[in-house]
């Protein structure tokens, strides 16, 4: 029964973007995140990294970049 309740967690760390930045987001530290799976792992929870290549963060298609990158357009043109 206790294999049934166990689960991996994806975590997948922020991407910066042009309108996280202005808001103070930013990218986690390698150190932060290590705590962060730490602590998951002190209670039980396993966890998994899910880091986005360079590629995908230099054209702005990283995870949760292309919705935000066209607000961004749009507050830059005035809309």
């Amino acid at each position: 029964a206790k294999d049934r309740d166990q689960c991996l967690l994806n975590l997948i760390p922020y991407n910066p973007t042009e309108i996280g930045t202005l808001q103070g987001f930013l990218l986690p530290s390698k150190q932060d995140i290590d705590a962060f799976r730490s602590r998951l792992s002190e209670y039980g929870v396993g966890s998994l990294v899910r880091w986005t290549s360079a590629g995908g963060r230099d054209t702005n298609g990283a995870c949760g970049q292309l919705v935000v990158e066209s607000r961004a357009e749009r507050l830059r043109k005035g809309a």
